[in-house]
This record gives structure tokens, C-alpha cells and sequence, in this order.
């Protein structure tokens, strides 16, 4: 919410990431809660690629319950801070091609679409 809200203390998104980061070391963080983390910290351009990667390796854990949107909000996430994590990418792809199968037109065309903004911010180390 305060990403949004376009704060610009650096030292507020700095101290949320350490206070996430500590909270990951003693319990696990869903997929849908980190996708919204990072998405925002992306957004104020308050992490670096070590900082995403850390946030990576936690999502794995829940990735298999991951939506569609929240796989492309993680993917954006990353390559938004030049984050290249080609395992966590891979995941991302086969867990989105495996809900595909199952998806309506609606949900195709939702998961195209977030998947399709990735390639706004995708250098070409992320593909």
C-alpha cells in the first residue's frame, strides 16, 4: 500500500526488507504474500537482484499453489531489477504451462496477458 501511495523513504522500504527477511527465517511466506512484496518493491525500485533472489529462493517452497498472476508478478518482479534466476524462471513457466491446460478462455487470456508484461521489463539474460 505504501508503494503506491508513492512514499519515497528509502530507509521505510529498507527497514520492511530487513523485517521480511528476518520473518522468512523463522516461518514461510506464501507465494501470493511474496508476489505482492516484491511487486512492490520492484515498483519504488528499493531491491537489488541479491534481495530478489532471496525472495525467490522462499517462494519455491509454495510455488506449486501459485496463481498464474502471482507467477508473472514475481517473474516481473525479478527481471524489473535485472534479478537473472533461471531455476526460479523455469519453475515459473512449467507451473503456468501446467495450469494453462486447464484454464477457460478468460484465464488464458489472464495469464497471457500478465506473463506478456514480463517482456516489458525482460533483458535478454531473463529470456
Amino acid at each position: 500500500a505504501v508503494s503506491k501511495l508513492r512514499v519515497t523513504d528509502e530507509d521505510l522500504y529498507r527497514r520492511f526488507v530487513t523485517h521480511i527477511q528476518s520473518q522468512m527465517g523463522q516461518e514461510a511466506f506464501h507465494v501470493r504474500d511474496l508476489s505482492v512484496i516484491v511487486g512492490a518493491l520492484a515498483r519504488v525500485q528499493c531491491a537489488d537482484a541479491g534481495t530478489m533472489s532471496r525472495f525467490t529462493d522462499c517462494a519455491v517452497q509454495t510455488l506449486p499453489q501459485a496463481t498464474p498472476l502471482e507467477l508473472a508478478r514475481l517473474m516481473h518482479a525479478c527481471m524489473s531489477v535485472s534479478c537473472t534466476v533461471h531455476d526460479f524462471f523455469s519453475a515459473c513457466v512449467l507451473q503456468g504451462r501446467e495450469q494453462a491446460m486447464t484454464m477457460d478462455p478468460a484465464g488464458l487470456s489472464n495469464a497471457a496477458f500478465a506473463f506478456g508484461q514480463c517482456f516489458e521489463v525482460a533483458e535478454v539474460a531473463h529470456l
